[in-house]
Order: C-alpha cells, then structure tokens, then sequence
C-alpha cells in the first residue's frame, strides 16, 4: 500500500474508485443508464455507484449528464 501510494499519490482504493468513475463517464456519454453503467463498472447496487459518483464528482450522475 505504501509503494502505491508513493507510486500514484493515491491509496488502491482510492485509485480504484476514481477509474472506475473515468469509465463510468465515458459510459454514461454513450447513453448508457445509471444502472448499466453502475453494473459494469462493478457496483452491485446502483444507488451506492450514484453516492461514489456525487462524492468525486459534485454531482449525481443525472445531474453530470445535464
């Protein structure tokens, strides 16, 4: 953990999210709905993808969409 984070400036965890919500954008300007893209970027329940989402982003990803 700690050479990952020297490597990257983030902790796994953290780097991992915050990939997951790259593709999650890029699947959501494709027209993708909420659900979809929260089960194909691995969250089970999208109401959690949709919190993760506000919480990097500012916005709910129907809002970030708009």
């Amino acid at each position: 953990t700690r050479a990952f984070r020297a490597a990257t400036g983030y902790a796994p965890f953290e780097y991992l999210t915050m990939r997951r919500m790259e593709v999650a954008k890029t699947l959501l300007r494709k027209g993708n709905t909420v659900t979809d893209v929260a089960m194909i970027v691995g969250y089970a329940n999208p109401s959690k993808f949709a919190a993760a989402f506000r919480r990097l982003n500012g916005k709910a990803p129907k809002e970030w969409l708009a």
